[in-house]
C-alpha cells in the first residue's frame, strides 16, 4: 500500500514538472496559404516566398504580414501570436481533478480511523493536485508553449 502511494505521488510529481504544451507543441507552426484561383504570388513581410497553394512554416511567436497578389489585385492578412486556451485547460484540469478526487475519497468514509487517514491523504492530494496545475501552467507560460499563430490558415478569393 505504501509502495503504491509512493509510486502514485512520484508519477504525479513527474507529470507536474512539465507542462502539456511544452512537451507536445512544436516551436514552429505550419500555416497553409491558399487562393481561389490558385497561383497568387505570396509575400511574407515584404519578401516573395512563392505561389499558392503553399505552406508557411513560422515560429509561433511574432507577428507576420502575408500579402497575396494576383492579376493586379492584392489581399493581406496578419498572423499574430495568442495564447491557446486548449493547452491552458490541459495544464490545469488534471491537477484540479486530483484535488477533487482527494476530497471525494475523504468524504466517503465511515470508520473514524479511515476518515482520519483519508483526510490526511485528501490534504496531500489537494496540495499535490493544485501544485501540479500551477507547475504545469508556469512551465508552459515561461517556455512560450501556449502561444499559437492566428489565424491558423490564410484563404483568399480573387474575383
Amino acid at each position: 500500500m505504501v509502495r503504491t502511494v509512493r509510486q502514485v505521488i512520484a508519477l504525479v510529481l513527474l507529470i507536474a514538472t512539465a507542462g502539456c504544451a511544452t512537451l507536445f507543441a512544436p516551436e514552429e507552426q505550419a500555416i497553409p496559404v491558399r487562393s481561389q484561383p490558385a497561383g497568387a504570388e505570396v509575400f511574407l513581410d515584404g519578401e516573395r516566398v512563392g505561389r499558392t497553394p503553399l505552406i508557411l512554416t513560422l515560429r509561433r511567436e511574432g507577428t507576420y504580414r502575408v500579402r497575396l497578389v494576383q492579376d493586379g489585385q492584392e489581399r493581406t492578412a496578419t498572423l499574430t501570436s495568442e495564447v491557446s486556451g486548449t493547452y491552458l485547460a490541459l495544464d490545469v484540469l488534471p491537477g484540479l481533478g486530483l484535488a477533487g478526487a482527494s476530497i471525494a475519497l475523504a468524504s466517503a468514509c465511515d470508520d473514524p480511523y479511515v476518515c482520519l487517514f483519508a483526510a490526511s491523504a485528501a490534504s496531500a492530494g489537494i496540495a499535490v493536485g493544485l501544485g501540479a496545475a500551477a507547475s504545469a501552467s508556469a512551465t508552459d507560460a515561461i517556455s512560450g508553449a501556449w502561444i499559437r499563430l492566428r489565424p491558423d490558415e490564410v484563404v483568399v478569393h480573387f474575383p
